[in-house]
C-alpha cells in the first residue's frame, strides 16, 4: 500500500472510532433494536395486517401533525433508548441528569420535524418513484447535503451549548470552522455507515410510511449520536479546560 493510500485509511479509521466505540459499548441493545426494526419492516411487505396497522400510525401522525412529529421523535430517540441504557449501560459509563436528558431530548424533537418537513420535499422533489436512480439520489441529497450541513451541524452546536454551561453568547464564539468541521466527520461518518443501508429500505416505502420507519431506526440512531456527541463534550481536553475556568 503507498504512504498516501495508507494515510487515507488511517484517516478513514480515526474517524470511525467513536462509532465503533459506541457500538461496541452498546452492542447488544444496538443489535435488538436495529434487528426489531428489520424484522417488523421485513413482516411489513409479507403481512397484509401488519400493513393496516401501519396505515393507522400514518393516520395518527397525519391527524396530530407537528404534536406527533415532536413527541414521537422524543420517545423514539431519547427516551426509549435511555430506558434501556437505564438498565444494560456498561459499567463506567455514566448516567445522565435531567438537566442532560432534557437537553438530549429536545434535539430529538428539533431534529424530528426537521426530519419530517425534508421527506415532504422529497415526496414532493421525486414523487413515489422507487427506480434504482431516484433511490440513489435520495439518499445522496440526504446523507451528502441534507445530513451534512443541516443537523449534524445542529448536532454538534447544540452538544457545545451545553459544553459552555448554556451560555448562548460564549457558544456563539466558540462556533468556528475547525470546531465544527472537527466535531461533525466522526458524527457524519458513523451517519453514513449506519443510515445508507436503511435508506435502501425506508425509501422503497411509500412516502406517507417513510416517517413511521424513521422512528424505528430512530431509536438506535439515537445510542449512537448521543454516544459521540457526549463523548465529544466529555472528552479529557474539554473537562480540564472547563475545571481551569
Amino acid at each position: 500500500m503507498i504512504p498516501q493510500e495508507r494515510t487515507l485509511w488511517q484517516a478513514a479509521w480515526l474517524l470511525t472510532e467513536p462509532g465503533r466505540r459506541a457500538f461496541t459499548a452498546y452492542r447488544p441493545l444496538f443489535l435488538g433494536i436495529q434487528g426489531t426494526a428489520a424484522a417488523l419492516l421485513a413482516v411489513y411487505f409479507m403481512s397484509p395486517d401488519v400493513r393496516r396497522a401501519c396505515d393507522v400510525l400514518v393516520g395518527w401522525k397525519d391527524a396530530g401533525g407537528t404534536p406527533f412529529v415532536v413527541v414521537s421523535c422524543i420517545l423514539s430517540g431519547g427516551v426509549i433508548p435511555e430506558l434501556l441504557k437505564w438498565r444494560l449501560r456498561p459499567p463506567g459509563l455514566p448516567r445522565p441528569t435531567l438537566p442532560e436528558l432534557a437537553h438530549q431530548m429536545a434535539i430529538f424533537g428539533i431534529c424530528g420535524l426537521m426530519v419530517n418537513e425534508f421527506y415532504k420535499l422529497q415526496g414532493l422533489w421525486f414523487g413515489p418513484a422507487h427506480g434504482w436512480g431516484i433511490l440513489l439520489l435520495k439518499i445522496f441529497i440526504d446523507q451528502f447535503i441534507y445530513s451534512l450541513f443541516l443537523p449534524n451541524p445542529l448536532v454538534i452546536v447544540w452538544f457545545l451549548w451545553r459544553e459552555k454551561g448554556f451560555d448562548l453568547a460564549a457558544t456563539m464564539r466558540a462556533v468556528r470552522p475547525g470546531l465544527i468541521r472537527e466535531r461533525l466527520m466522526p458524527l457524519w461518518v458513523t451517519g453514513l455507515v449506519f443510515w445508507v443501508p436503511l435508506l435502501l429500505v425506508l425509501y422503497s416505502l411509500p412516502v406517507g410510511l417513510q416517517f413511521v420507519a424513521f422512528l424505528l431506526a430512530n431509536c438506535a440512531w439515537g445510542i449512537l449520536m448521543v454516544f459521540i456527541a457526549r463523548r465529544q463534550v466529555d472528552a479529557p481536553g474539554v473537562r480540564d479546560s472547563r475545571l481551569a475556568k
